[in-house]
């Protein structure tokens, strides 16, 4: 099944923090910090790293939230994800014949 980033709660981005930990950048995204460290490790979310701790953005937050943006700076388009079985199965016949050449 997959995450709907779009459902960030207004209420836990605090304009005032620039900077949020694993756990409330998870709680803000509404998704498991387990999932954001896979996210993080897939250099799909840029952070900030001071000392030992590693911290992201307000603005990468937001980011997430938006699926249709890409990342600052790749130049690149954002790939829709699949809502449906169906979907997956057409994503995956397009990556075997060429026409698509990249997996969100």
């Amino acid at each position: 099944m997959p995450v709907n980033l779009t459902e960030v709660s207004p209420e836990k981005i605090s304009p005032e923090k620039i900077l949020y930990g694993y756990q409330d950048a998870a709680e803000a995204l509404s998704i498991s910090p387990n999932h954001l460290v896979k996210l993080i490790r897939e250099n799909q979310v840029k952070v900030r790293r001071l000392g030992r701790r590693v911290l992201i953005p307000r603005e990468e937050i937001e980011r997430l939230a938006s699926r249709d943006r890409a990342m600052p700076g790749d130049g690149a388009k954002s790939a829709s994800i699949p809502d449906t079985l169906d979907e997956i199965k057409e994503r995956e016949k397009r990556l075997r014949t060429g026409e698509e050449t990249e997996w969100l």
